[in-house]
Order: structure tokens, then sequence, then C-alpha cells
């Protein structure tokens, strides 16, 4: 739609929807892509696929995409400009250390110095049986990880300055999923795998750790510096509203499930839907996977796992925002309501899309 209306645009990092030709990203409106398409990377020395080719490029790939945006961001084009620029780093490396870890070495010294000393603080460092010691060390490497990626953010900002198209630029850092930092005793989102001494299996998920997703815009012409916006919102929304705010309409019969969000930012308050239907799956053959669906209000969460029976959970989010006391079991009057309450709408989500969630387990 924004190649469409005039934008000439750019998918450089991490593609992962599709790794044949017919879902390169040139199919779906990228005039250019330099990048990965699939999911599987390391943090220095990549194989990267430009126009022409794949070549390995020396160096870590925080710098390496953000080198790449910035070439295309000082092509002499007089066309506005749209790049999805989607960071390798915080995923740790494809390929794992010398005792069968994780790891998101080798990092560059400026991101690595800052915190190889740290001791950080853990959410829950008395959670039983957590294997402290790599919980810690995990940590750090993740923290020096995520500031390649603020770092080079910076030079993105400062290109901008030097160009002066700061102003009328909308600079969008977000995510596609949250992430537990041993919360609850796992690592990772959704398919997280456990922290624990004596477990080493995966421990699917919807806390809201996992489902929560960083959101910051900024738009000096458009928005209000500290504007904060409160009201619930998801990726589904970006479509709609990055179009409202570039201006430019939405295609007539489309069925978009999103919201725009563009009038939030304007300090608008518009008839807005703030609980949501979640979904994951994870058909490994494992212990820790699960058909998982929930649904989430404001102040309520239901998790239904359709594949394993005794791993239901209700969370009251208002008095435990941490999801550490699971009221599935529970008698209380007040709870029994919001259950049912949640039950009736998480059975309408699935009725509305088609949902079979037993289908996926074989049922």
């Amino acid at each position: 739609m924004l190649r469409d209306a005039g934008y000439r645009t750019a998918h450089i990092g991490k593609w992962h929807v599709g790794a044949r030709d017919e879902s390169h990203p040139r199919v779906f409106g990228y005039d250019y892509f330099a990048g990965w398409r699939h999911g599987a990377m390391v943090s220095k020395d990549p194989v990267v696929e430009f126009p022409d080719g794949e070549r390995k490029v020396e160096g870590f790939s925080s710098d390496i995409v953000t080198d790449i945006a910035l070439d295309f961001m000082a092509r002499e084009d007089n066309r506005p400009f749209l790049i999805s620029l989607h960071f390798w780093a915080p995923h740790a490396n494809a390929n794992k250390n010398e005792d069968g870890d994780r790891t998101w070495m080798p990092l560059h010294d400026e991101d690595w110095n800052l915190f190889k000393d740290l001791k950080p603080t853990l959410p829950e460092p008395r959670h039983p049986d957590l294997d402290v010691p790599r919980a810690e060390r995990m940590t750090r490497e993740y923290l020096a990880s995520v500031h390649s990626v603020d770092r080079n953010l910076g030079r993105i900002l400062g290109a901008l300055d030097k160009q002066g198209l700061a102003d009328n630029t909308l600079i969008v850092f977000t995510s596609d999923h949250g992430y537990n930092l041993a919360h609850h005793g796992i690592w990772h989102k959704g398919n997280g795998w456990w922290l624990l001494k004596d477990k080493q299996s995966t421990r699917t998920n919807l806390w809201d750790t996992s489902v929560r997703a960083p959101a910051i815009l900024r738009w000096p012409a458009g928005i209000a510096p500290g504007t904060t916006v409160t009201r619930t919102t998801s990726n589904l929304d970006w479509f709609p509203s990055l179009l409202s705010l570039a201006g430019v309409s939405m295609p007539e019969g489309s069925l978009l499930r999103g919201q725009d969000f563009a009038p939030l930012l304007k300090g608008e308050f518009p008839p807005w839907r703030d609980d949501f239907f979640i979904q994951y799956d994870q058909r490994e053959n494992n212990e820790g996977a699960g058909n998982l669906r929930g649904y989430r209000t404001p102040d309520w969460k239901l998790i239904r796992d359709f594949r394993n029976t005794g791993r239901d959970e209700l969370y009251h989010l208002a008095t435990d925002p941490g999801e550490l006391n699971n009221l599935i079991g529970s008698q209380d009057p007040e709870v029994r309501s919001a259950l049912a309450s949640l039950q009736i709408s998480l059975e309408a989500s699935m009725a509305a899309i088609g949902d079979g969630a037993g289908l996926a387990s074989g049922e």
C-alpha cells in the first residue's frame, strides 16, 4: 500500500515469514531486501542476502544491518521511504557454546564491556530450583545484545538529524513478542524453556511477559513528546494505523481485525476495545508443548490448554500483574463469575474465526 502511494520501500534484516521465493519480501511490496529470510543466525560475520546474491559480511549483525539501512536512507531520491529494519539481536546465536548452551557471544566490546561484570537483578531469584548462575550469565549477554540495538538506533536518529528528516519521519520501535528473563523460572517467549537445575524441557505459556511487547513511536511533527497511550493495542493494529498516519486510504472491502490507533496518539478518545484473544500452538511432541488459547481483559486473563489437562490458568491481573497466583480452581464467587464471563468471550472469539483448537492435537 505504501509503495503504491509513492514510497520507496526496503526490508533490511530478519524476515522469517517464509524462506521460499514465493514468500520473498519483494513479493509483498518491498523494492529492496537485504538480510535473512530464515530465523537461525549468528551475531558476528553473518551471511547476508543482497539483491545480487548472498555473501559473508564481516562485523556484528546489528552494525551491518544499520549500515545497509543508512545507505538506503542516503540514496538520492525525492520520494518518502519506508524501511523495515529488523535486527537479529537480541536473539541468541544459532550455534551454541562449548557447554551446549545458548549464547549471545561474541558481542561488540562497545556493548559487552558495559555488562560483562554486572550482577543482574533477577525477577524471581527464589524460584524453586532456579539455576541462578546460568540465568545471570544469560541476562548479562542478553542485555549487551539489547544495547547493540539501542546503540544502532542512535545511529539512525543521528542520520535523520543530519539529513534534516527527523521532524517528519515516524519511527516505530517495537517487537513481535515479549520475553521472559527467568520470569516464572523460564527463559525466552511463548515456547520458553526452563532455567531449572533439574528440568531442561520447554514450558509453553501465554504469560504477559511473553505476550506484551514494547511499542515506542517518535514523530516530532505529528505526536507530542511524552504522549502515553494506556489503551490496549496489538500488532494487528499496525496496518490500519500506519496507513492512517501516512494519509493512505485503506483498501475497500478489506477484512482487517486491527484498530486504527492514530486518534489515540492525538489525544482523542474513540470507542476502543481493550480485551483481546490469544492463540499459541506448539506442536512438537514433548512434555512442554501445548495448544493454548487465552482471553485477556485489563483486569483478568484466562488461559486454556486444549492439549493437556490440568494446565488451565486464571489470573486477576488487577491484583496479580506478575501472574503468580493461578485462581483456576478457586470457589470464590467473584472469581467464578469472572471465569464464566471470560469463557464466553473465549469461545466466541474462537468461533468467530473457526478456531478448532483440538484439531492441532489430533482431536
